[in-house]
C-alpha cells in the first residue's frame, strides 16, 4: 500500500531529475522508484508559458462570456422597453382616435360643419379652435336648461311614467321622479332660470311647490317640500340652494318629487340628471321632444348677439 509519495526536483548538469519515492509496507520492507526526466530548460520554459497562455487564455473566455450575459440581459431589457412604447403609442393613438370622434358627434349635434369630410389633411389642434367655440355653447346649454340632480342621489323610490298612483290605486302618469331623501335635505337648482311659483299648492297634491321657469321653454318642478329658501320672482343660478325636502302634499314619506317640462311636455328628468359634458350628446338621442337642431341655432345666436355687444362696449 502506497502511503507516501515525493517529488522531488532537482537540477543536475543541464538536466532535470524527477524523482518519485514510494513507500510499501511489505515483508522485503521499503522499495523506492526513481524516474528521471532528461528535459532542457529553454523546453520547460516553453511549456510554463504556454501554460500561462492557455489559463490566460481561459480566464479571457469567462470574463467575454459574462460581459455576452450581461449584454444579452441588457438586449432583453431595452426590448422590454421597446415594447411597453408601442404599446404606449398603440394607446395614444386610440385615445386621439376617439377625441376626433367625440369631436365628430359634438360638432355634428351643435350644428358645426365637418371639416374632416371636405378637408382630410386638417389636423387636430386646427379643429380644437373650433370646439372651444363649441365648448362656450355646451356650458350655455347647462346653464340654461336643467341637468345634473337637485339633491344628493340616494336612489330613486318611484320612476317617471304610467303606475298605480298609492292613494287612488288608478293607473296614470306619474310625470316625474320621486328621489328618496330624508327631511330637511338641502335642493339645488338645477339650471339659471327664474321662481315663478314657490307656495303650497292647493289641488296638485304637491304640497310645498317651487316651479322655476328657464330658458327656451323649459321648467322644472320641486314637490313634496318642507320649507323654502326662495321667493316667488327670484332670480337663481344652477346650483343655487332652494328649499329643504320634506313630506308635505300627498305623500307617502319624506321624498322629492322633481319634473322637468318642455312647453309643458312632462319629459324623463331621468336623462336630464344623467346629463353633463362627457355625456353631453347622449339626451339628444334619449328626448326626442325637443327640436334640439332648433334650439342649437337660437343658442348659437344669442351667443353671436352677447358677444357683439360685449364688442361694442
Amino acid at each position: 500500500m502506497i502511503k507516501k509519495i515525493y517529488k522531488k526536483i532537482s537540477e543536475i548538469d543541464k538536466n532535470i531529475h524527477i524523482t518519485f519515492d514510494t513507500e510499501y509496507q511489505s515483508e522485503k520492507g521499503v522499495k523506492t522508484l526513481h524516474l528521471l526526466y532528461h528535459l532542457n530548460k529553454k523546453i520547460f520554459l516553453s511549456l510554463f508559458l504556454l501554460f500561462i497562455m492557455i489559463v490566460s487564455i481561459a480566464t479571457y473566455i469567462i470574463i467575454l462570456n459574462s460581459s455576452l450575459t450581461v449584454i444579452k440581459a441588457k438586449k432583453y431589457e431595452v426590448e422590454e422597453q421597446l415594447l411597453m412604447l408601442q404599446q404606449d403609442i398603440s394607446l395614444k393613438e386610440l385615445e386621439l382616435s376617439n377625441v376626433g370622434k367625440r369631436i365628430i358627434e359634438i360638432e355634428s349635434l351643435i350644428g358645426v360643419e365637418n371639416t374632416t369630410t371636405s378637408t382630410s389633411n386638417v389636423s387636430l389642434e386646427a379643429r380644437s379652435v373650433n370646439l372651444k367655440l363649441t365648448s362656450i355653447e355646451i356650458n350655455q346649454w347647462l346653464k340654461e336648461i336643467p341637468n345634473g340632480y337637485p339633491i344628493e342621489y340616494k336612489g330613486v323610490s318611484s320612476s317617471f311614467g304610467k303606475r298605480k298612483d298609492p292613494f287612488s290605486r288608478k293607473k296614470r302618469l306619474h310625470k316625474g321622479i320621486d328621489l328618496r331623501a330624508k327631511r330637511n335635505t338641502p335642493v339645488y337648482a338645477t339650471a339659471d332660470g327664474v321662481v315663478e311659483y314657490a307656495r303650497k299648492h292647493p289641488s296638485s297634491g304637491h304640497g310645498r311647490l317651487i316651479i322655476i321657469d328657464h330658458n327656451h321653454g323649459f321648467k322644472s318642478y320641486f314637490a313634496h317640500l318642507k320649507k323654502f329658501n326662495v321667493k316667488n320672482g327670484a332670480f337663481v343660478r344652477k346650483g343655487d340652494l332652494i328649499a329643504y325636502s320634506g313630506n308635505s302634499g300627498k305623500s307617502s314619506g319624506p321624498h322629492l318629487h322633481y319634473e322637468v317640462r318642455f312647453l309643458h311636455h312632462a319629459l324623463n328628468p331621468k336623462y336630464f340628471m344623467q346629463w353633463s359634458v362627457e355625456d353631453f350628446y347622449t339626451i339628444f338621442k334619449k328626448i326626442k321632444y325637443v327640436p334640439w337642431d332648433k334650439l342649437a341655432t337660437r343658442i348659437e345666436e344669442d351667443l353671436q348677439m352677447k358677444h357683439s355687444y360685449i364688442k361694442e362696449i
